[in-house]
């Protein structure tokens, strides 16, 4: 799910705001990046 979509139901009004809440190791953040297929050759 996007971020804006969270954002809608979270009623946060900024990204920056937002990202405050979700506290992400980088680790998990690779795994997510790598997961979406973006960058799978």
């Amino acid at each position: 799910m996007s971020v804006f979509d969270i954002m809608l139901f979270s009623g946060h009004k900024t990204e920056k705001e937002f990202y405050k809440y979700i506290r992400i190791k980088g680790e998990e953040r690779a795994e997510h990046i790598v997961g979406k297929g973006f960058f799978n050759i």
